[in-house]
Parts: C-alpha cells; structure tokens; sequence
C-alpha cells in the first residue's frame, strides 16, 4: 500500500516525466525536484489536478521554475488559487534563434568549474534551453558544438562534453545583458516625498528580502538622459513593480513598456486610493491594495517569492 502512494507521486506535474525520488512533505504539501523543472512545492490538491494551461505551455512553466532555481530563488508554493498567477507572470518563450545561447548560459551557471565533463541528458534536460522537446533541444546542442562554444570529449558518449574556453567567452557576455540572469526589478512609482518614502521603508526591502537588486530612476545616481537611463533600466531587469498610487502616467508608461518587452508587472496602490488611481484599462490585473509601508513590504515580498 505504501509504494502505491508513493508511486503516485513520482511523475512532475509541470512536464509529466518521471523524477528519481518521490518526496512528499508535511500533510497537504508535496516537494517536487525534477531534473527538467527545478524544485517547487505543490499541494496535493493541485498535483492530482490537471494541468490548467495545456500541454503546449508545460514547457514553457518547467522553463521558467528551472531558470528561478539555477538563480537561487526558493521553490514556489503552488496552490489551485495561486498557480494562476504564478502562470500570469511567466513571460513568453524566446524566439528559437536565441535559445542556443540561453542553452549555452544555463549550462554556464549548471556547471560552474572550467573543464569539467557535462553529461547531458536531453531527454530530462530541454527545459535548460526552453526547448519544446529532446528533439529542439538536440538541434541547439549540435548548433553549440557547430559555434565551437562545447567539444564533445568522450567518442562514445555523444552527450559527454565541456566548454571551450570561447564558450566561456560567450557566457560571461551573455550573462551580461540577459535578462534571464538578470537579479535587477525596477520599480515605477510617483515621485514625491510619500511614495519616496515607500520605496525606502517598503519597496526596496521587499525587492531585496525576496533576493533581487532594486532599481529606480535616480538611484543609483547616473549622467543619462532620464527617458534613455529608463528605458535601458526596464530593458535590463527581470521584473518591475508599479505602484500607481497617485496614478501618475510615467508610472504606466514604464509598466506597459515592460509588458511589451515580456518582463512580469506587480501591480500596487495604496487601498483609499484604488477608486481613482487604477486605471479601467488595469483593472483586471491583481494588485496589491495596500495599507501601509509595513504591509505593503510583506505583501510584496511574498508576491514576489510566490510568482516570479
């Protein structure tokens, strides 16, 4: 009876393969550490569930929760009530010309000693390039190896190789302006002496606590144009927050410019200020209605942990 319980939790739930162990945890909560999609915890109220998004968006999810482990985020809690917006957040997959180099730079954070063997299994390992498939994922490892970027070092096992030392090369720049790697949020807000005053007591620590890098318009302090100095800000962050209290439009500008580029928006504002702040155009996305600095920065940081 005992190994059919356990049988029933040995298969992901995000890609459908089957990992090594199973290892339920404490009561409702199941721990899932799968070689495709990272670890995470799901309830098991979920996990017995179907998948909601479809089978052609698993990769794209088991994509995204293996990039937050190899950043060192903690595993998400997926529950029936917040896996829509954990699914909400996830940015759309990368054009395929540009997955042999998101391949190459998960392989980079993966295996971090120079010269050291890659055994890799495509079968559990396409999601290290957001690839649909073994297949997708086979096609960009001959694409690295035709670049020059890894050898094979083993005849026999095909699937046995290292990093060239261009290959490192290739890494370290592409570590330098992906925003897959990328631990910076920028945070748009009005600025004047409250929300300023947010931002220090608040927003920033809430970025922090949650392990990224928090970012706004005149810190750090910088020569740019402000338009340009935004722009490039938005453009080299994982995600941003909005806070659109007051309901300044440079605030919506910034968070729409995001959207456009595919980075995830938290949305906030302060609670008395909902009926006149929130656009009608925004409404439909789940904001943080706050009440104060205190809450406001142990709201955010759990949204941020649970969704990004």
């Amino acid at each position: 009876m005992l190994q059919q319980i356990l049988d029933g939790y040995r298969y992901c739930w995000v890609c459908g393969g089957e990992f090594a162990e199973p290892w339920p945890h404490g009561g409702e909560w199941i721990r899932v550490d799968c070689n495709a999609c990272g670890k995470y915890d799901i309830t098991q109220t979920l996990y017995f569930s179907q998948f909601p998004p479809g089978d052609s968006e698993r990769y794209r999810v088991s994509f995204h929760l293996l990039q937050r482990t190899l950043n060192g985020g903690e595993p998400p809690g997926l529950t029936s009530d917040l896996f829509p917006q954990f699914y909400a957040q996830i940015p759309p997959a990368p054009p395929t010309h540009e997955k042999v180099g998101i391949l190459l730079l998960s392989l980079a954070r993966l295996n971090q000693t120079a010269g050291g063997r890659i055994v890799f299994d495509s079968y559990r390992q396409y999601s290290l390039a957001c690839a649909r498939d073994m297949g997708e994922v086979e096609f960009f490892i001959q694409g690295l190896k035709d670049a020059g970027y890894i050898k094979s070092i083993d005849p026999i096992k095909a699937k046995s190789f290292m990093i060239t030392h261009a290959g490192w090369a290739e890494a370290a720049r592409l570590a330098a302006v992906s925003v897959i790697a990328s631990k910076r949020c920028f945070a748009a807000l009005r600025f004047n002496k409250e929300m300023l005053a947010v931002y220090d007591l608040a927003i920033a620590p809430a970025i922090a606590a949650a392990g990224y890098e928090p970012r706004i318009a005149n810190r750090p302090t910088h020569n740019d144009q402000i338009d340009a100095h935004i722009v490039a800000e938005i453009k080299g962050s994982r995600f941003l927050v909005a806070d659109v209290t007051y309901g300044a439009a440079g605030v919506y500008f910034e968070a729409g410019y995001a959207i456009g580029l595919g980075r995830p928006v938290i949305w906030m504002c302060r609670r008395d200020r909902k009926p006149e702040d929130v656009h009608f155009d925004t409404q439909q996305y789940n904001h943080i209605l706050w009440d104060s600095p205190e809450h406001l920065r142990a709201e955010l940081t759990d949204r941020i942990v649970a969704t990004i």
